[in-house]
């Protein structure tokens, strides 16, 4: 598993911001993003996902950004973790699913994603207390390196 960042560090990944600055090449940094993944950079593989996401430096492939998210966030990435709870909460890749969005933005909380906090506190307002409790109980029995599942 790749090295935490500190507090504040990797936290635009997250939120979309990858590409906010102006990026000269995408195709290179693509590439970077690619290479830093696999070589355990933490935010990367986030980073990684809105490329495929927004189709910059490769091919857009929501199929794609779903599934290194997926997997990331199964490994204990936090920052996936709470790129994942917005891809169903905005239904990217994905039918919208209130109870898997705010599973995995709690898991992400938990952990200490100040973004995770703030999405699935706004995420409960819409949400029932049925649901607010099944993604709770979702997210209690989750553990690392495995999916979750109803």
């Amino acid at each position: 598993m790749a090295k935490k960042p500190r507090q504040g560090q990797g936290r635009q990944a997250a939120g979309g911001g990858v590409f906010q600055q102006p990026v000269k090449d995408e195709k290179n940094a693509f590439r970077w993003f690619s290479s830093a993944t696999s070589n355990g950079h933490y935010s990367a593989p986030v980073a990684l996902v809105e490329c495929h996401l927004l189709g910059r430096g490769t091919e857009k492939d929501i199929a794609e950004a779903f599934r290194l998210c997926v997997e990331f966030a199964e490994r204990g990435n936090e920052i996936a973790q709470t790129r994942l709870g917005r891809m169903y909460l905005d239904g990217v890749g994905v039918p919208r699913d209130y109870v898997f969005s705010y599973a995995w933005l709690n898991i992400a909380a938990a952990a200490g994603e100040d973004s995770a906090m703030e999405w699935r506190d706004n995420l409960e307002e819409k949400m029932t207390k049925t649901q607010i409790a099944e993604a709770q109980r979702l997210a209690s029995r989750w553990e690392v390196g495995t999916s979750i599942s109803r």
